[in-house]
């Protein structure tokens, strides 16, 4: 969604602002907005072949860079080591069956 918000998506009232639509284009041709970390399909066999991936990996929402900057240099408290920084970890995670079942495949 945070990429969204630079266009004047309303992240509140979950819609395009009235001022795309006047300026004479078509809202049904613009993208389905999602929060950053939500699931949207699964990666297509091309690709999971190509990078050595199972064919079950998700392709999740990302968000900007400035937004993950922001959130790779938080401290956060872990009860069991104590304050430390967190790392922004990019990498693949395979998707449970459940959420899997109904999202498209993409062909990244």
């Amino acid at each position: 969604m945070s990429n969204y918000l630079k266009t004047g998506y309303d992240p509140v009232e979950r819609r395009w602002p009235g001022w795309i639509e006047r300026a004479g284009m078509r809202l049904d041709r613009l993208p389905t907005v999602v929060a950053p970390g939500v699931p949207i399909g699964l990666i297509s066999r091309y690709r999971a072949k190509e990078f050595g991936l199972p064919i079950d990996v998700a392709i999740v929402a990302g968000t900007t860079d400035g937004c993950a900057g922001f959130l790779a240099n938080a401290r956060v408290r872990d009860q069991a080591h104590g304050d430390k920084d967190s790392r922004l970890l990019i990498g693949w995670r395979r998707a449970s069956t459940r959420s899997a079942a109904n999202r498209p495949t993409l062909g990244l």
